[in-house]
């Protein structure tokens, strides 16, 4: 109670000063993951995960699983989940953001089986294979309640009833076949593989199969696409949900060299149809060094690993802005210290509020969990209190994820008519915060969710013909 007092207290200073605020806005130690004393080579960090604004960690004791905990608030305070040894030894966590989590691994009884949880991990169903599993598999998405896995040298199956059944979709036609996959993804209504044609080298790339079909089309050779084996991997695609947009890592298809014309980035807003291309001066990065590695969606920024040699060390993470305007470029990792591997961020992860990765400290040799923190500069000015905002903005929900009450923050440059709803996921209206006229300025909405479960909602906010929304988590 003391600890969530004092980051009350300090968070209520810093938004009276925006001095301190740039000083602050760093990466810092978790202190709530170390003081769990995962340290050394015998126990320690294996991957991070974020679904649904939750953080997980998983941690493997002698290199095999042995605790999958997550944390409600960024880092400070953790939780076991229901996933352990004595239930289920998992192989590979499923990816993919909804309330329900997969894991394909082996039961109490040595015997495939698939874990499943519909309360973001905390506890966990064990449902054992019953036919169509067969290879190694690396790769396991969900979207729907369809479950899909794949492997190097595994085929491509589909499981439509939780896990139990499987089914072989590898098909592009009758002749044809995807095989040698590197990844799956999922995003909106469609499944995402890159591989290659059974019978065609020449078609190695990006493939595309919607949840309720049976066959895979290709949408074009992405070679391009950052990977030592020109393969993507999941840090090197991220979805823009809000705008429903892809993006992903690239090299210029057209020329090499490190100057100001080498592509960085390729984005599409058609589900992979079409992809237009952001070079390092396009998306504002002013350092023309460094490889693009990794990606993250933290708010309305885009978080990039940079692996260069301009700082002692390594790799600098940047963020921009996520609509790839040109603006917002801040170099996150300016003052790390410490020698190279010590500077290098993996396994770059992110929520709306804060960004997550790994360090790997050469003494005493372990992994130390880092995070971002909201990004609250852009909404405290030096202006005096009560002046009138330059332009409409909403700002996300603090504090979030949040039981059983949250505080949104608007900003009016004019008087207006305000509504400020809440829906669910399925589009529901479950609040009306505000429908009245409001003065311009500053506003502060309490929104209490204790009539509500926990998940996912979005609130929107309209004044005038202006409108915009966002996302928060109620967990409970």
């Amino acid at each position: 109670m003391k600890k969530l007092l004092l980051a009350k207290t300090t968070i209520l200073f810093l938004l009276f000063s925006s001095s301190l605020i740039a000083q602050d806005l760093r990466w810092v130690s978790s202190a709530g993951y170390d003081s769990l004393g995962f340290t050394g080579t015998f126990s320690s960090l294996s991957k991070i995960m974020v679904v649904n604004e939750r953080l997980f960690v998983v941690i493997n004791k002698s290199s095999n699983f042995d605790q999958f905990l997550y944390s409600d608030d960024n880092g400070v305070n953790w939780q076991e989940s229901g996933l352990s040894p004595a239930n289920f030894f998992p192989v590979v966590l499923a990816s993919g953001q909804s309330n329900s989590m997969y894991a394909y691994g082996l039961t109490t009884s040595f015997a495939l089986g698939i874990a499943k949880s519909t309360d973001l991990g905390e506890n966990w169903e064990v449902i054992p294979i019953q036919a169509g599993v067969s290879g190694n598999f690396e790769f396991f998405v969900h979207n729907s309640g369809n479950l899909l896995m794949a492997g190097r040298s595994a085929d491509i199956i589909l499981s439509k009833d939780g896990g139990e059944n499987w089914v072989k979709k590898n098909s592009i036609n009758e002749n044809d076949q995807v095989e040698n996959i590197r990844n799956l993804v999922s995003f909106g209504d469609y499944f995402f593989a890159h591989g290659r044609n059974s019978n065609s080298t020449s078609e190695k790339g990006l493939y595309r199969m919607h949840k309720e079909d049976s066959t895979w089309a290709f949408l074009g050779d992405t070679t391009n696409v950052k990977d030592d084996n020109n393969y993507f991997h999941d840090n090197d695609v991220v979805y823009d949900e809000e705008n429903q947009r892809m993006i992903m890592l690239w090299e210029n298809p057209f020329q090499s060299g490190g100057d100001d014309d080498d592509i960085m980035l390729a984005y599409s807003d058609n589900f992979g149809e079409n992809w237009i291309y952001k070079t390092k001066t396009d998306i504002g990065d002013p350092i023309k060094s460094g490889e693009y590695e990794e990606l993250a969606i933290k708010g309305d920024k885009l978080m990039i690993v940079v692996k260069d040699g301009v700082q002692t060390g390594g790799n600098r993470v940047i963020a921009i802005d996520k609509d790839l305007s040109g603006s917002g470029y801040v170099n996150t990792t300016a003052d790390f210290e410490g020698t190279e591997d010590e500077n290098r961020m993996r396994q770059l992860k992110a929520n709306s509020t804060a960004a997550f990765g790994y360090r790997e400290l050469r003494d005493p040799y372990r992994k130390m969990l880092f995070t971002y923190p909201e990004q609250t500069a852009s909404t405290v000015s030096n202006e005096e209190e009560g002046s009138t905002p330059e332009k409409f903005t909403l700002e996300q929900n603090y504090p979030n994820p949040f039981n059983p009450s949250t505080n949104i923050k608007f900003n009016l440059p004019q008087a207006s008519e305000v509504s400020l709803k809440v829906y669910n996921m399925l589009g529901q209206e479950v609040a009306v915060l505000v429908n009245e006229q409001m003065s311009s300025g500053l506003q502060t909405v309490k929104f209490d969710a204790s009539n509500l479960s926990s998940g996912m909602y979005i609130y929107r906010l309209q004044a005038g013909n202006i409108s915009e929304t966002k996302k928060m988590m109620l967990i409970k």
